[in-house]
Parts: structure tokens; sequence; C-alpha cells
């Protein structure tokens, strides 16, 4: 079936009824079909991340690591590996073993490369968690992940006491400040890391296929946020694909002795995403790049650090990509020196692109990629892509197998026919944390349902044609309605909601909730009022609040979504 014909009648099926199948339908073995990817297997080392990452640290020394925008601090590659070493020597005094947990509620900032290391080498997990979330938020993430230490600032440190009040655990949990000649009880960082890193000489050993080295968390269809469990092993696997230029690493590794000029990332996109930590820290340390860290967005800060730093490499959410095309104080001259952008998240229209080409150096190469927390890099284009494929997020990754299944048969569909995507890979994650529903719910047997539906085509270049999730992208993170539905149920004189996402220029998708009042007394005005307090910015009902006097529902009571979207 053609690819527009296949696509065609996908989308004319009923959105319900596609939903309803394949959360009833198991997939059946008959008529399986397993692609391979066309990209040639890769031997993945099996080291612990950070050892990985660090392997060429030593020839890096000199160089620039991780710099501030705004403060202008800066991290050598010696002074970052010194740091990993202290911070997971003391660690290991503090009582912490392989598998304990410790969290990082901090904005982007030059210390968290070597707190990620440092955790990563002595196999204690880091839980990455929002800077921008409220306390409740927070709460709930501590009580779920119960970390035995946390490091944040001491801008950040009123909610976080409050938070830690907040949570079920009891347990004591220390608190680590990375700003400097702090005020505060917390312990500043520098004091933390005055040992002689001799622990780490004798770290214990730890299995990188069990021991987690990061649990960042993922809000599903099901509401409550999902640990999401990424293995040591899962970490350097994603940065190893990630560098493999055959399947389209922009470039090798950076090479002292070749005489090149070292490359620059500018680091935006928040470290505490799967995006960010892997793609703006990971990947670019293991490569020998200068990372300018960009504490939190602003956009003359944005496009005065694009003129003053001239990065050659921008890793951004579509928003941004769309930002570079349009704005007008961007110009060429602020991407000189940029050789690749690439983003993920969300589609990027031909006519943004079309104008972002006309502002970059010939030889910029822009890239599109497909990703999620729990398998962090699916997909991504090469620049020798066909034009005619300009709506492909590229071909599956090495080392990754997959099928695709039709959504009414639970079969495997045929190239050029839509259907859920499904995977086995190296990096895909070892499943939820503490819920066995959500795994229940994610997997085939052994295999992981991404809830995307995609086609393949001859070429085995993959299309995204809609997700059968119902989450919300709000640039680039992932918002749950049942999340923003149990909050909005709390405000008085609400008696029945639902929230949609709705297309927004900016942000991809904003929340729009549809409330069903039991009190006169209730406005679109007092229920945002009400949210301002409690959720993250980001998950504000920007797309908007309709009253109702009754919700569209089927007679089994669910909610119809699709006449919602409809109005």
């Amino acid at each position: 079936m053609h690819f527009k014909t296949s696509l065609r009648y996908f989308l004319l099926k009923r959105p319900e009824q596609l939903q309803y199948l394949s959360q009833r339908l198991g997939f059946s073995t008959q008529n399986e079909k397993v692609y391979e990817s066309t990209y040639q297997a890769l031997d993945i080392p099996r080291q612990n991340t950070a050892d990985y990452c660090m392997s060429r640290f030593d020839k890096y020394a000199p160089y620039p690591a991780l710099e501030c925008s705004i403060t202008g601090k800066r991290l050598t590659y010696a002074d970052v590996q010194s740091m990993t070493q202290n911070f997971g020597s003391q660690l290991l005094a503090s009582g912490l073993q392989p598998g304990d947990r410790i969290a990082a509620l901090v904005p982007n900032c030059p210390e968290f490369g070597p707190l990620l290391l440092g955790a990563l080498s002595v196999g204690v997990t880091l839980v990455p968690i929002s800077p921008v979330l409220g306390p409740k938020e927070v709460s709930s993430l501590l009580s779920i992940s119960r970390p035995r230490m946390v490091v944040t600032n001491d801008a950040l440190l009123p909610g976080l006491t409050e938070a830690i009040g907040l949570t079920s655990s009891g347990e004591q949990i220390q608190i680590i400040t990375v700003t400097d000649d702090s005020k505060t009880s917390a312990i500043p960082l520098s004091q933390f890391l005055q040992n002689d890193g001799g622990r780490y000489a004798n770290r214990p050993s730890f299995d990188v296929d069990e021991t987690l080295g990061i649990l960042p968390f993922s809000s599903g269809t099901t509401g409550l946020p999902k640990g999401v469990m990424l293995s040591q092993s899962n970490l350097t696997s994603t940065v190893c694909l990630t560098n493999n230029v055959a399947s389209g690493c922009a470039r090798e590794p950076f090479d002292p002795s070749s005489g090149d000029d070292q490359y620059s990332f500018l680091s935006v996109i928040p470290m505490f995403h799967i995006f960010g930590l892997t793609m703006n820290v990971l990947q670019p340390l293991s490569a020998g790049a200068h990372v300018i860290v960009m504490p939190k967005f602003d956009p003359q800060h944005f496009i005065s650090n694009l003129s003053t730093f001239q990065p050659t490499y921008l890793t951004l959410v579509p928003p941004l990509v769309m930002m570079l095309a349009m704005h007008p104080a961007i110009t060429r001259e602020h991407l000189m020196g940029t050789r690749v952008i690439s983003s993920g998240g969300s589609p990027i229209s031909a006519s943004i692109l079309d104008k972002l080409r006309e502002k970059i150096h010939p030889d910029c190469e822009i890239k599109e990629g497909y990703g999620m927390t729990e398998c962090p890099i699916i997909c991504r284009t090469k620049k020798s892509n066909s034009p005619e494929k300009k709506n492909s997020v590229g071909r599956i990754m090495p080392n990754i197998s997959y099928k695709i299944v039709d959504s009414e048969t639970g079969n495997c569909a045929g190239t050029g026919s839509p259907g859920e995507l499904l995977l086995k890979a190296p990096h895909l994650m070892k499943g939820y944390f503490n819920n066995d529903q959500a795994n229940k719910d994610s997997f085939s047997g052994d295999w992981f349902r991404t809830g995307d539906v995609v086609i393949t085509d001859e070429d085995g270049d993959i299309f995204i044609v809609d997700r059968i999730k119902d989450m919300i992208k709000v640039k680039g993170y992932q918002v749950s309605p049942t999340e923003l539905e149990a909050e909005i149920r709390l405000a008085p004189g609400v008696a029945d909601v639902a929230v949609i996402g709705v297309p927004h220029p900016q942000a991809g998708e904003v929340p729009r909730a549809f409330i069903v009042p039991s009190s006169a007394d209730v406005s679109a005005e007092s229920v945002q009022e009400f949210l301002s307090g409690r959720l993250a910015k980001y998950k504000q009902l920007t797309g908007g609040i309709v009253i109702m006097e009754s919700l569209p529902k089927s007679p089994t009571g669910k909610v119809l979504r699709k006449e919602l979207r409809a109005l």
C-alpha cells in the first residue's frame, strides 16, 4: 500500500476504536514480522557509564568541559575527573552503596556533570528532578524514589525543605548545595568534595546490567509519574549508539592531536530531562566537547550566547528551532559557526525548516530524531537523507529489533501500513520502578510498546503517524491529562473535568480543560488561580478552560475526547 494511501486509511479510523483495541487485544504471533536495524550492530562495551564517558579524559585534561554562560564558571576535563572521583569517594564514605539513590534538584549548572558521573562511577543511582516543580510534586517523587541525599542550590532549598516535610517515608535526607558561599544549613558541595578520593580507587564492583544508573520520571496515561529504570548498561549503550558515525553522529570524538578546534555545545535543554542528560551532558563529555550551560532559557540570553560562543552543535526542542528560524534578531552571523542543529520531541514543519536553511551555513546539518525516556534514542536522520523523506525521523538505530503491530488485528503490519511500534534494545529500560501495572500495560512479552503509531517504508525509514497515548507534549515535556484532572477536581465547585492537548504555535501543544461546575461560583479565573501554585508552569492550562453542563461520554462512562477536540 502506498504511504499516503495507508496514512489516509489510518487517519480515517476511529481513534477511540484504535486505542480500545490496542489495549484489549493481545499481539498475535501469527504473521510475525520482526525488523532489524539496517545499520551494522555495534560491540557495546560492558563498562559502567562513568568509566566509558571518561575514557578519553586524560588527553582532554586542559580543555574546557562545562562552562556556565551567566557566571563564567568553567570546569576543565581535569576538574570534572577530579570532582567525579571525590564525589564518588564521599558518597561511599557517607555509607551509600551500589543501588542506593540520591536526587538532583538543580537547574542546569556545570556541577551537574561531575555529580552525575560521580554517582554513576560508584553504582549510586541518580534521580533527576525538575527544578520547576512545586513542593507537592517534588514530595511525590521523593516518596516514590526514597533518595538518601538530595543535591540542590540555595534558591530551591526552601521548596525542597517543604517537600521533604510532606514525604511519607519520614527518613532522614542529607542535603548538599552547589551554591558557592552558601549561608544555609545545607552542606556545601565544595566541602563534600574535600577528600583524597581514596575510596574511589577501591570502589565496590557492581553488575552494570542490574544496577540502575538513573531513575528519571515519565508521566503516562495512567496519571501519576512513573520512575523509569535505566541501568548502567542502558546508559552506556545510549552513549555508544549516539556516538556512532555510521548511523548519523555528525563527527568523531575530538582529537587534540589533529590540530582542529574543540567543538562546542550550547546546553539549554534541562539536564534533568532524558534528552538533555544524555545528549547535552553524557554524549558531549564522552566526545571531548566544550559544553556551554544555560541555567534557564531566556530569549535575549540565548541570542547573545549564539553570537558569543558560536556553538558547533545545537540540540534543541522544536520551539527553539522555530525561534532560530523566525526571530528577526537571529541572523546568519549568529549561526555562522553552527554545523549541526538537532531536534526531537515533535515534528517541525517544512516551512520552518526552509526559513532556517536561509540563515545557516551551507555545511550545517539539520537533524531530527525520535526517542523517549524509556529508550533514549530510537531513530535519527542523516545528512544523506533524501528530500522526499523530510517527514521521516530516520532509520532505527543499530542493535534494535522492532515490530509494527496493527492495532485492529494484533498482527504485524507490513511495509507502508500503520501500526504501533514495539521494541527490543540494549538501552531499553528495565521497567517502571515499583509499578507492576505499568509494566504489564507497557510490555507484550519482552517487547516494549511505545504507544506510537508509525509507518516504515522499503528503505527502513520511520514515519510517525500518531500517538495512541493521550499524552500532551508541551515544549518537549510530557504532561499527563489524568494528573491535571486529579488536581482540577480538588478545586472548590468542580464536579467533573477532562483535559486534552490543543495545538499551540510556540509550545507545540498546551493543556485545555473542560469543566462541569457544581457551583455557580466556579469560573475559569478561579480555577486558574487555584492551580497557579500547585502545578509547574508548563502544566498550566494555557489552552484555556471551557465551562460545560456535561462532558460527552460513552455508555461505559469514558470521556469522548474526540468530541472535545472538535469543539
